[in-house]
């Protein structure tokens, strides 16, 4: 019976442990609110775009031989206040430069000719990062064996990064002089890695006569996985004298092959949990590889919609997402994993594996262009990132939670234009910005007690995300 109630405990521990992976579908500033960026449009706005996100406005595309490359030089945040306990926040900071795509287009003449683009797309990479400690003395342990503070070390380390690149393919046709139509094949590439451990140590007071030297609570999980896969983009566009319209349906992600591993450790020593003067310890170990990994993104649909002004020009875009059921990334096998084996070996897959699943989300996207003269032209543009997080879907609390940052994010664009006979040249800035004020603790160093594991009373608090950089697009017509 001690032993399954620590089973459950373990079961209890992996809800909580990872809450750190972006989980905002438009983060990318190539997408159809990303109207910086050439080609990031669902309904045409005149840019200068090669490589459309609509596939249908290929055929609008005047230069149709022609390379392009767009960088993103960022800086990310993420503050998450009192995340492990009163004046223990945990922080992550980071800088680097990402190049977003590389792309190209050509015509194949005809009766009706067809507008074929390519290129190699990358998601801005996803980097989090986190440490907090606590070495100090005050009461930790039960004052009938160890009467009096303790020496408490206590630890804790989350890292979770992911990224995500592919391949495209687009083709675009007019089948009137107003209508176009046009299809994308994406092929992609997704890693994500899981590290997450805590540490906590108290010594025992000898001033009772215990035996017990020290009682401790040892916890980690690494999980990464790696999934291939393909995805259709179906799209249509209108094209009127001042307004133009732009339609675009996208699959779920069809996986292709998918492989994870998962290395997890935890270690209960001398815990009375129960206050029942029988402490309690406990090993439970494994190493799964080769597991199948599979993971999940939904089909959705985008509108857009621009209005040409004498040197303005307005646009609005929405895509919904639909939802994904629960389902589990990484499943693992039915080996043993309490030591010794306590019996309870069928419960493995639900105690380490790692889950997810996805509420609908509705984002929506303005902007506005001015044409300062033919060779400058002024961008700036405003949108939402919903989250598609929501913790309380979940069936139980079994398992590791992959994505869970929890929080909308708020992206704002501004940008400038030059233009030239060989070549259009952008630069400009972005600033994003999210909170949320009910983000649950990792752990909590102000109160471990044998009764919570030496973990703490864990409860929510705030976190914030702010994250500002510069985007830089070059494409040449050869």
């Amino acid at each position: 019976m001690l032993r399954k109630k620590l089973l459950l405990f373990i079961a209890f521990l992996s809800h909580f442990l990872l809450h750190a992976q972006d989980a905002n579908y438009w983060i990318n500033h190539y997408s159809p609110g990303g109207f910086f960026l050439p080609g990031a449009v669902v309904a045409n706005n005149g840019d200068s775009g090669v490589f459309f996100y609509n596939p249908a406005l290929l055929t609008q595309s005047k230069l149709v031989t022609l390379s392009a490359s767009a960088t993103a030089y960022q800086y990310d945040n993420i503050k998450i206040k009192d995340g492990a306990g009163t004046g223990k926040d945990l922080i992550s900071t980071n800088t680097g430069a990402t190049a977003l795509m590389l792309v190209g287009s050509l015509k194949i003449p005809g009766r009706h000719p067809w507008y074929i683009g390519y290129g190699l797309i990358q998601q801005p990479a996803f980097n989090f990062s986190v440490t907090q400690r606590r070495d100090d003395v005050f009461n930790v342990l039960d004052d009938s064996y160890s009467p009096g503070p303790e020496t408490f070390i206590g630890q804790f380390l989350s890292e979770n990064s992911s990224k995500e690149a592919g391949g495209v393919v687009s083709a675009g046709l007019n089948v009137s002089k107003k209508l176009s139509l046009g299809l994308t094949i994406e092929g992609y590439h997704r890693k994500q890695v899981i590290n997450t451990s805590y540490y906590a140590r108290a010594l025992v007071n000898p001033g009772a006569g215990s035996s017990i030297p020290l009682v401790s609570y040892d916890a980690s999980y690494y999980a990464n996985y790696s999934t291939n896969g393909i995805r259709l983009r179906l799209g249509g566009a209108w094209d009127g004298a001042k307004d133009k319209l732009g339609l675009l349906i996208s699959s779920p992600n069809i996986g292709i092959t998918g492989k994870g591993t998962i290395l997890t450790d935890n270690v209960i020593n001398n815990i009375d949990f129960a206050l029942s003067g029988n402490p309690a310890s406990l090993l439970a170990n494994t190493r799964q590889e080769d597991l199948k990994a599979t993971w999940k993104k939904p089909f959705s649909i985008a509108a857009g919609y621009s209005h040409f002004f004498r040197k303005w020009t307005t646009y609005v875009s929405l895509e919904y997402f639909g939802a994904v059921k629960e389902y589990n990334i990484l499943t693992p096998r039915k080996d043993f994993f309490i030591r010794p084996d306590t019996g309870f070996n069928s419960l493995t897959p639900d105690i380490l594996k790692l889950k997810d699943l996805r509420q609908d989300v509705l984002n929506w996207a303005i902007g506005a262009s001015y044409l300062i003269n033919p060779k400058y032209t002024f961008f700036c543009s405003l949108r939402s990132d919903y989250t598609y997080a929501n913790n309380n879907l979940y069936k139980n609390t079994d398992g590791f939670i992959a994505n869970a940052t929890e929080w909308n994010i708020y992206h704002l664009q501004l940008g400038l234009n030059v233009k030239r006979e060989k070549f259009n040249f952008r630069v400009g800035g972005y600033v994003s910005h999210g909170k949320t004020g009910s983000y649950p603790q990792q752990e909590n160093f102000d109160d471990p007690k044998e009764e919570n594991f030496l973990n703490g009373t864990t409860g929510h608090t705030s976190a914030k995300y702010f994250s500002a950089g510069l985007l830089i697009a070059y494409l040449h017509n050869f």
